[in-house]
């Protein structure tokens, strides 16, 4: 209890200033609630959506007449029609093997199977359910 009463004593002896400096150390000391530990490997949200910059495009915020509109529709056909943007070339579909029909060298059921799944001699395919099975 000394203790208590040389604490009180203390700070029954501090001036006004001094004691508003000391309530301000013993807020930031001490704060409202602890803070949160991260469980997990995730990354952290962001609170705010920002979305992202866009490229800025060579005509925004430029005003046309409508002389110069039409000038610039003529000026994109003429470039289509000599070739200056050319169309992306798609990717040619790939072409489906056609089925063969082999023979299992364990069950002797014929089945059709892609020519992918053969091995080299022939007479060694083993079907699925067979290559499934122990032995």
């Amino acid at each position: 209890m000394s203790k208590r009463k040389e604490l009180v004593d203390l700070l029954s002896s501090l001036s006004d200033d001094e004691v508003e400096a000391f309530e301000g150390l013993l807020k930031k000391a001490v704060k409202g609630h602890p803070k949160k530990r991260r469980r997990g490997r995730g990354r952290r949200r962001k609170k705010d959506y920002e979305p992202l910059p866009k490229e800025e495009d060579v005509l925004d915020g430029i005003k046309l007449t409508s002389a110069e509109k039409s000038e610039l529709k003529e000026a994109q056909k003429f470039d289509k029609e000599v070739g200056v943007y050319r169309e992306k070339e798609r990717m040619p579909s790939r072409t489906r093997n056609e089925q063969i029909e082999a023979t299992c060298r364990v069950c002797g059921k014929t089945q059709k199977v892609s020519p992918l799944v053969i091995p080299p001699e022939r007479d060694r395919f083993k079907c699925n359910d067979c290559s499934c099975k122990a032995g």
